[in-house]
């Protein structure tokens, strides 16, 4: 069947209008969106400032936060990430209530704290025990989050009487051989800022955490604030590159974590394609006495989407916890006047 030629000329034309739309469609978004970008990083990279201290201890400065009153939970944040990270719930609702003191720190070459207060996660233990020592903290519960698992185990081995219990979530205990470099940029940071904004997040909602309810403002809330505490990446792509490089250390997998003896609780999700879920069940066979709490179908971002489900099970895990061993964890507890 021969082609018309006046047809093909005017689908031609309607093709060539339809890209002119879409072209001129984006320039105009990103003309009104990079200046709003500029603007959400300057105010975001203030409030990172202000929300914290560092504090200089005899292993080296790191940055603090402290929320909240209670029985005192050194939070140590995933990759990337920062102090702010663990406190995505308290940011999202600040006057909720909490029998908890929030001790939030960021790990060397995140945000603040430099490098060089800790490389390797021995490193790493050992400047939260001088952490504890500068605050005048005897005890507490240390929770290891994703990446921030690594050190929190270490410091579990390594300064067992300064750990009254151990909390995982979604570990990924082990080497990991042949992991690429991470390169941060400030197109990646633009990307992530945008998919997360108010106009495109019920779009790209349900690919960033599986099970999430676009439409509930809580959950929105909470996993646009957990995306966004990875930017800006030049305040966490030393800490991220660094994090890459100490997991390819075959030792990871000799840990001794049979010796541990406090009470420790993991959770998991089973459809988690960031960290392995079947480590998990194998390390909560090694740690004599660990429960593991699997959240069936829940992914990397579980803790948010489904963030009642998670906190009954932390919390029910640190109420069960004997008096004596929570009441000692507090004893000491004084706000030291070191920081900056």
């Amino acid at each position: 069947m021969a082609i018309n030629p006046s047809r093909l000329k005017r689908a031609w034309i309607v093709v060539k209008w339809i890209w002119r739309s879409i072209t001129v469609m984006v320039l105009v978004s990103l003309a009104v969106s990079v200046p709003l970008f500029w603007r959400w990083t300057a105010q975001h990279d203030a409030e990172l400032l202000q929300g914290s201290q560092v504090i200089s201890t005899a292993k080296g400065d790191i940055e603090v936060a402290v929320v909240g009153e209670g029985v005192p939970i050194l939070q140590l944040h995933g990759s990337p990430g920062g102090y702010d990270q663990p406190l995505t719930r308290h940011n999202v609702r600040p006057n909720q209530p909490t029998t908890m003191r929030t001790i939030s720190i960021s790990r060397p070459g995140y945000l603040r704290t430099p490098l060089a207060s800790g490389r390797t996660y021995e490193e790493q233990a050992d400047l939260y025990a001088a952490l504890l020592d500068t605050l005048q903290l005897k005890r507490v519960i240390v929770q290891g989050s994703s990446g921030g698992s690594y050190s929190a185990l270490q410091f579990a081995l390594r300064h067992p009487d300064r750990a009254s219990a151990l909390i995982l979530y979604a570990p990924d205990l082990g080497s990991q051989q042949g992991r690429s470099s991470f390169v941060g940029s400030r197109p990646e940071d633009f990307g992530r800022w945008l998919v997360t904004s108010r106009l495109l997040f019920p779009f790209f909602g349900a690919f960033l955490a599986k099970g999430l309810d676009v439409h509930d403002g809580y959950e929105r809330d909470l996993v646009t604030r957990v995306i966004r505490s990875t930017l800006p990446a030049r305040l966490h792509s030393a800490g991220r590159k660094n994090d890459l490089e100490q997991r390819t250390n075959p030792a990871i997998d000799r840990w001794p974590v049979e010796q541990i003896r406090m009470p420790t609780l993991i959770v998991h999700g089973t459809a988690d394609r960031n960290t392995s879920y079947e480590r998990s069940v194998a390390l909560a066979a090694r740690i004599p006495g660990a429960k593991l709490v699997s959240i069936v179908d829940g992914d990397h971002l579980v803790s948010f989407t489904r963030a009642e489900e998670v906190s009954r099970a932390i919390n029910g895990f640190i109420a069960g916890l004997p008096e004596s061993v929570r009441g000692r964890a507090t004893t000491g507890l004084e706000r030291s006047g070191s920081g900056r």
